[in-house]
Formats: C-alpha cells, sequence, structure tokens
C-alpha cells in the first residue's frame, strides 16, 4: 500500500476539502463517490483533487442541473450546487468521470478535460491530518 500527502491549493471541493488542507491518500481502485487525486492530462507534474461520480462502463449525463448515471438520476449529498453545462460522456474501462464538490469553482474537471485515465489504482483521499482542528478520516458517503 503506497501512502502519499498531498496540499489543497483550491476550493473546488469545499466544504468537504479547503484550500490549505493536507490530505493521505492511498493508491486503490476508485470507487463512485471516492475523493481522488491525480494528474492533470495536459499539465504533467499539476495534480487536482475531485469527486469519482461515474467509472468504466458508464454514462454519466448532466440534464437541466442534474447528474444521471447510467440513466439514473444520481444522489449527490456532497453538493448543493447545480450541474452545468448540459452533456453526455462514455466513460471507458480505466477511467472515471469527476467532479469538484463546489461545481461552480471547479473548472477542470471531467465536463471540461473528459474522463479521466486512472488504471486499477489512483490516489484515494483517506485522511486529512492539516489543519489538527479539522483532522480525521475521509469517508465516501
Amino acid at each position: 500500500m503506497l501512502l502519499r500527502r498531498f496540499t489543497v491549493s483550491e476550493k473546488s471541493m469545499s466544504p468537504l476539502l479547503q484550500e490549505g488542507d493536507y490530505v493521505v491518500t492511498i493508491e486503490k481502485p476508485p470507487k463512485r463517490g471516492d475523493v481522488i487525486v491525480f494528474e492533470h492530462p495536459a499539465r504533467p507534474g499539476f495534480h487536482l483533487i475531485k469527486r469519482v461520480i461515474g467509472c468504466g462502463g458508464q454514462t454519466v449525463e448532466v440534464r437541466n442541473g442534474a447528474v444521471s448515471v447510467d440513466g439514473m438520476e444520481s444522489a449527490e449529498p456532497w453538493t448543493a450546487d447545480d450541474t452545468a453545462p448540459d452533456g453526455s460522456w462514455q466513460v471507458r474501462d480505466e477511467q472515471v468521470f469527476v467532479l469538484g464538490d463546489a461545481r461552480h469553482r471547479s473548472s477542470d474537471d471531467s465536463r471540461t478535460i473528459g474522463p479521466v485515465d486512472v488504471g486499477e489504482r489512483t490516489h484515494v483521499v483517506v485522511f486529512r491530518y492539516w489543519p489538527a482542528r479539522r483532522a480525521g478520516r475521509i469517508k465516501r458517503p
């Protein structure tokens, strides 16, 4: 099991993660609802942190502010934001579809960069260790 540390440097995952939070990841296959860290496909060495909405073999659609996976409207307890723009994305094997929790602040997610290649293992956020007052396990809802 490979552990890795990352610093959150943006606000797209608020309120769960805030700018300046320090998190620990483990390498494992990502599942829907997991928060992951991955390298931006067009910017080597630049990492993003987003939530997995759809996995390999699924179709993700955005219509009228709502997200559907394989034709079923998706419960999203992690966000209160409407999702835009409308669109449909087919997620291939070894890819995930990711969105920021704060949709209005999330620009580099699968709505703009498409589904993300992750392979069998990727960096899944499991723990926030700083700031100390907010330290604790990051669980999938």
